[in-house]
């Protein structure tokens, strides 16, 4: 991270927004020659933020007491790769097929769509401001960090006096509505291109999002749209979507892959709609008999629910809740 240290709350901050944790500042020059401003700057980022402050004059004297050998880190870090490698079963040929079609279909969406993108990044730049395009680091395969685009949907996250805002004061109107039909995650077509994503796998999370429980969906690369998302998306537990992320990381296949297009085509149009069947299927596959049997009886209810009719004196009034108004980035 580089910037000045009286900055470094506010870099901090923005760096958290892209969804980048920080846990250690190394200063250029000591502590001592730095101002007064300054020192009490690092000195609340360190105790507020719980940030390690080191000096390049310790980091030159090899004071490593508290920090890896870089041999043992490269070690660690391969021992993860291999890990993570030795579970990936997908077909190679599966993979070149796919990553044919990814750059095919991605410039050939990306040239399609780049009117819509166009007049996006107007409503963007008139609504929010600049930067109309936000990037936000996220773990794509093998858990390989990638930063992906989106069209901002959010204003500034603070207030000019420093105060922290709520999302619902953050998301405007147009950005609600851009979220709503995914057109604020077009830019992710160049992440297609380049290789980072596909056009159909797992949704990418943010970092504190991903379960290392169900990190089997990270084999494979991160895409547009998904399993999870033609069977439920936004309305699915942070569970349910993982293992239909997990079910399709051992499923996937070309005809599966043509499936979810498809799909996701009716699911833009119709909106979502939860599938009990494919929930209790990914299950079962996981081996956890038991969610798999709770979402057969979610299944069945609804079923029954659907050929229920209710006597005209009756009036059914859902209250809403405070999780409905909730958006994600």
């Amino acid at each position: 991270m580089l910037g000045r240290p009286g900055d470094i709350v506010k870099i901090v901050h923005e760096l958290d927004i892209h969804g980048v944790k920080v846990n250690r500042v190394i200063l250029a020059q000591s502590f001592d020659s730095l101002s007064r401003g300054a020192q009490d700057a690092i000195l609340k980022a360190k105790t507020d933020l719980n940030i390690r402050v080191d000096t390049l004059n310790e980091r030159l004297s090899f004071d490593t007491s508290a920090m890896p050998s870089p041999n043992s880190a490269i070690r660690k870090r391969n021992d993860i790769t291999s890990a993570a490698a030795a579970k990936l079963e997908v077909p190679t040929a599966y993979l070149r097929c796919k990553r044919i079609f990814d750059i095919a279909a991605g410039t050939l969406i990306g040239i399609c769509v780049a009117p819509v993108m166009l007049l996006v990044g107007v409503l963007v730049f008139f609504d929010i401001g600049r930067p109309i395009i936000f990037w936000q680091q996220r773990p794509g395969a093998l858990g390989r960090p990638i930063r992906i685009l989106k069209f901002r949907t959010m204003r500034a996250a603070r207030r000019a006096d420093g105060q922290l805002l709520p999302d619902t004061q953050r998301l405007s109107p147009i950005g609600k509505f851009l979220r709503r039909m995914r057109l604020d995650e077009l830019p992710q077509v160049y992440n297609v291109v380049i290789g980072e994503m596909s056009m159909v796998g797992p949704r990418p999370l943010l970092p504190i999002d991903q379960s290392q429980q169900f990190r089997g969906r990270l084999d494979v690369k991160p895409g547009l749209t998904g399993w999870a998302q033609i069977n439920g998306g936004r309305h699915l537990s942070v569970d349910d979507k993982a293992v239909l992320d997990l079910w399709y990381a051992r499923h996937a296949s070309l005809l599966l892959d043509l499936r979810i297009l498809l799909s996701t085509a009716r699911t833009v149009l119709l909106g979502e709609r939860i599938d009990q069947n494919a929930i209790r299927e990914a299950w079962l596959a996981l081996g956890d008999t038991s969610k798999g049997a709770a979402a057969e009886r979610q299944s069945d209810f609804s079923a029954r629910k659907q050929t229920l009719r209710w006597p005209a004196t009756v009036s059914i009034q859902p209250q809403p809740t405070s999780a409905e108004s909730a958006q994600p980035q």
